[in-house]
């Protein structure tokens, strides 16, 4: 006798829903009528070209945080060397240089 055959667990849509709620965060985007078919003749997938394009905006930003954030720390060290006379660096007995 042939033995029935077994049929293939499938994860149910629920499981998927619980797991991505989880893993993931979900934003609603709304654009203006044809920005999604210019976005799909650029790319395979709406999603990723949005996706991309956010943390490629996301890096440029940190990268102008950090740029920032050195130009800040000159400026006060400059502040400090114009307060006290002298910088940080004679102070631990090296070389002053001129910023």
């Amino acid at each position: 006798m042939d033995k029935p055959k077994r049929k293939k667990a499938k994860t149910s849509t629920a499981v998927k829903s619980r797991w991505n709620k989880k893993h993931y965060d979900e934003v609603k985007v709304r654009f203006k009528k044809g920005v999604k078919e210019e976005i799909k003749r650029r790319s395979d997938s709406v999603n990723g070209y949005i996706v991309e394009a956010v943390y490629d905006r996301m890096e440029r930003e940190n990268k102008e945080e950090k740029k920032e954030e050195r130009r800040r720390k000159k400026q006060e060290e400059k502040i400090m060397i114009n307060i006290k006379g002298k910088s940080p660096a004679s102070e631990a007995g090296l070389p002053d240089m001129e910023l």
